[in-house]
């Protein structure tokens, strides 16, 4: 199943489903640690492409390849999700409604306000357990 974890209990049942958003807070928070790092779980395909590229070439070429990643040249990787996350975030909006025609006119460059929320292949999900 894409983006979701079995849980089984002893005797090898399932248990439970969890999405990846349940799970990431549960090692952010401590109740779960592992020296994995992002780079060695990360899901391929992934393309480069250059951060002075426009967000709407991005998606197109996203689209094009039907790939969900992509890795901005000395920036982050960055998923489908994260940008769009970007282009709806309500400040955004506020300032660009006046011109909403230039909404997928901007950089990929301007992401990286959000550079934060990307995947750099190196953080690491290694927290003592709080439990």
């Amino acid at each position: 199943m894409f983006g979701f974890g079995l849980i089984h209990d002893e005797a090898n049942k399932i248990f439970a489903k969890i999405t990846v958003n349940e799970l990431l807070p549960l090692f952010q928070n401590g109740f779960l640690s592992s020296k994995l790092l992002v780079k060695d779980v990360t899901s391929a395909p992934m393309f480069s492409i250059s951060k002075g590229a426009k967000i709407s070439d991005c998606l197109c070429e996203m689209e094009n390849r039907e790939f969900r990643k992509v890795k901005i040249a000395g920036t982050s990787v960055f998923t489908d999700r994260l940008i769009f996350s970007y282009l709806i975030d309500e400040k955004r909006l506020q300032r660009i409604s006046k011109i909403p025609q230039h909404l997928l006119d901007e950089t990929l460059e301007d992401l990286e306000s959000i550079q934060g929320n990307g995947l750099t292949g190196r953080k690491i999900f290694q927290r003592q357990p709080n439990l």
